[in-house]
């Protein structure tokens, strides 16, 4: 299952995490079969709980973060393939709505010039958009 279909009405139930013990409760979460949301930030699935901001560290090395809103809010809605909520029965990308655009493509910012994972330097883009006099990297 992939991170964008966690915000789908599918699943069970949503749980809003306060404590600090995060690993513990994705391991109960992941038990209960409950996908778990925390603070808005990221998701809990088969026991790991990366934010947005971790992915994209992952990808982009250090000091990668997750984009802005407007990153989000300007390709997740399309449903193209540099934003989407995944592919409908034929193949086409599939917008996001405006709640769940976060479920979408991870879109990041800053970090290495080129993703750190071996194989993933084949088909990467920085895109800087401008909003109202203001850029955003996505």
């Amino acid at each position: 299952m992939s991170i964008q279909s966690l915000c789908s009405d599918e699943f069970m139930a949503w749980i809003l995490i306060k404590n600090e013990n995060l690993n513990e409760t994705c391991r109960q979460v992941r038990t209960s079969k409950l996908i778990l949301l925390l603070a808005g930030q990221g998701y809990c699935f088969n026991g790991d709980c990366p934010t947005l901001t971790m992915q994209c560290e992952a990808i982009w090395g250090y000091g990668g973060a997750a984009a802005d809103q407007q990153c989000y809010d300007q390709f997740n809605t399309k449903g193209s393939i540099n934003g989407h909520c995944g592919v409908d029965v034929s193949g086409h990308y599939k917008k996001c709505d405006p709640d769940n655009v976060k479920c979408g493509t991870l879109q990041c910012k800053e970090g290495e010039r080129q993703p750190t994972p071996e194989g993933m330097d084949q088909l990467n883009s920085r895109t800087i958009i401008s909003i109202k006099g203001v850029e955003y990297e996505c």
